[in-house]
């Protein structure tokens, strides 16, 4: 329409066209020929997804939740980024439902979008039911840097250690200083020894990420202190105690000519 002349009344009919095109209906007959056979007429719809508005929004998204594909799920994410990176309204609905997976792919779009409003729709996933939600939750968090901190600290008490270390991580990159106290804290707690050694070096590993030196006396004290009662868990701390020492010592060194 902008690169010949129209009349209004073609410009009118071939709106009205577009805009027709991205309706529930049409948006549904389009997974459809996805599903049967995608990758002969790929094309075609490749060309199809460049005419799609804003009103495709929610049709996209639940045919997101029923595609295997994972390119054509990648597809689906990469228009609705465009579509969204103004307004992210219409992708905030679907944070709430049942299918995990099409939770996941939203929080994916919404990551790549970066909107500051983001977080406030991300208050219900803490907890949620499924672990992959949660792990892709308090990915988006850190990419908001000190904005999402106070989120990121309620995943240090998630029931898998596997999120727990890594929200100890997105966390001290986060919050810096402020991390220490709520890092040792855990670290300090009477039963964090006995946890696996992938989530204590990621704990200890956060606390040299923090670079400060309000943990070097806590963890020379680790490091030095022994204890007779389940010896090798004891002595798992003692290495990571050591070892962000050396970490830390390793930082503030002066570069070399």
């Amino acid at each position: 329409m902008e690169s010949i002349a129209l009349k209004d009344k073609q410009i009118f009919a071939i709106s009205r066209i577009v805009k027709n095109s991205s309706g529930a209906r049409p948006i549904e007959f389009l997974g459809k020929i996805i599903k049967e056979d995608g990758e002969k007429d790929s094309e075609l719809i490749l060309q199809y997804f460049h005419f799609l508005t804003k009103e495709a929004t929610e049709p996209l998204c639940r045919l997101l939740g029923e595609l295997n594909s994972g390119k054509w799920r990648k597809m689906i994410c990469n228009n609705l980024i465009e579509l969204c990176k103004e307004d992210i309204q219409p992708l905030t609905k679907f944070l709430s439902d049942r299918n995990s997976l099409l939770v996941c792919q939203i929080l994916y779009v919404l990551g790549e979008i970066g909107h500051p409003s983001t977080m406030k729709y991300l208050r219900g996933l803490v907890g949620h039911r499924d672990p992959k939600v949660r792990e892709a939750t308090l990915q988006i968090l850190s990419k908001f840097g000190a904005k999402g901190k106070d989120f990121i600290l309620k995943f240090l008490g998630d029931s898998l250690s596997g999120i727990r270390g890594k929200a100890s991580i997105s966390l001290a990159r986060a919050a810096k200083d402020e991390a220490v106290k709520p890092l040792l804290a855990i670290i300090l707690s009477e039963d964090f020894y006995k946890r696996d050694l992938n989530e204590k070096t990621n704990f200890f590993k956060a606390l040299a990420e923090t670079g400060s030196k309000e943990a070097i006396p806590v963890l020379e004290r680790i490091a030095k202190k022994r204890r007779w009662f389940q010896k090798a868990k004891w002595n798992e701390m003692r290495v990571c105690a050591t070892n962000t020492l050396k970490a830390m010592a390793s930082n503030e060194a002066p570069l070399s000519n």
